[in-house]
């Protein structure tokens, strides 16, 4: 059950990516970074979230499957993946994740979870991951984006999910862009319709912490194929670091003011300037060696 103990964890970890994600901003602006580069400010809770229903369900990191596709970093660092070969592999270096080849959207982790990169064909992370959770019988999860499930190989792999009863739960992060065009604009039909049509059980729901965790909690308790939903808003453009407008909300710090009315000020001040120190200390450490090295 959500409360104020697990919304602790999660913003500890929030906290974190929030920074992180930050720091990643302005290593872009100074030309450090690689880009394209697909920030997770507004989404930084959500893998907590679900990160959360997992581990207080039992369950390490070896016993289920992730597969991200862009705007990943915040799943990579929250599923176990290393700060620094994160930031590594951001600047395109070989002691990054993926060798410095993968880039910001391709990410992996095989060293402590099964986080597998994305190949950066938009979807296609979907199909691979039901043939996964269906072979495996592990907890899987996938994640996606509002555009993404308008691929047909996504709403394919919908219905061989509903078919084999696959341990599978979906994520769709829907922020209504795909790039800049509204789902208004793409399309007249819902995902969450289209998924129920084909026999996954769907729901949709704004990003607040306690939504995603309980839903990823019910999951957990039942593996079998549940689709999320989860309205959200980016607060970076699509690609890059510059700001399109305001958003509507800011789950993260709703998150936070609801962490400081439980646990003091002070905790939450202290917490989120270690986060930002340390942060800023790694980003210093990584562009120092990767501007040696070149």
């Amino acid at each position: 059950m959500y409360d104020s103990s697990v919304a602790k964890q999660i913003f500890e970890k929030s906290s974190y990516n929030h920074f992180f994600e930050r720091e990643v901003a302005t290593a872009l602006d100074n030309k450090v970074v690689r880009p394209p580069i697909y920030l997770s400010l507004g989404t930084e809770h959500i893998p907590p979230s679900v990160h959360a229903a997992f581990r207080d369900s039992g369950l390490f990191m070896r016993d289920y499957y992730v597969f991200p596709q862009h705007r990943c970093h915040s799943y990579y660092l929250t599923f176990g993946g290393s700060p620094t070969s994160l930031a590594f592999e951001l600047c395109g270096d070989p002691r990054g994740c993926n060798a410095g080849m993968g880039g910001s959207a391709s990410v992996s982790n095989n060293d402590t979870a099964n986080f597998m990169g994305h190949s950066g064909l938009l979807g296609d992370q979907v199909p691979i991951a039901v043939g996964c959770a269906h072979a495996s019988e592990k907890p899987t999860v996938v994640i996606l984006g509002d555009a993404a499930a308008e691929e047909d190989y996504v709403l394919g792999a919908l219905g061989f999910a509903a078919t084999k009863n696959a341990p599978i739960l979906f994520v769709c992060e829907d922020n209504d862009l795909s790039i800049l065009t509204a789902k208004s604009i793409r399309r007249s039909w819902s995902v969450v319709d289209a998924a129920k049509g084909l026999g996954v059980e769907s729901r949709e729901f704004r990003d607040t912490p306690k939504n995603i965790y309980e839903a990823a909690l019910d999951f957990v308790k039942n593996p079998r194929p549940l689709f999320l939903n989860v309205l959200c808003q980016r607060h970076r453009w699509h690609a890059g670091s510059g700001i399109d407008n305001d958003p509507e909300w800011d789950s993260f710090s709703d998150l936070t003011g609801e962490v400081r009315r439980a646990f003091g000020a002070p905790y939450v001040n202290s917490i989120m300037q270690y986060h930002e120190e340390i942060t800023k200390s790694l980003w210093k450490d990584v562009s120092h060696e990767c501007r040696r090295d070149n």
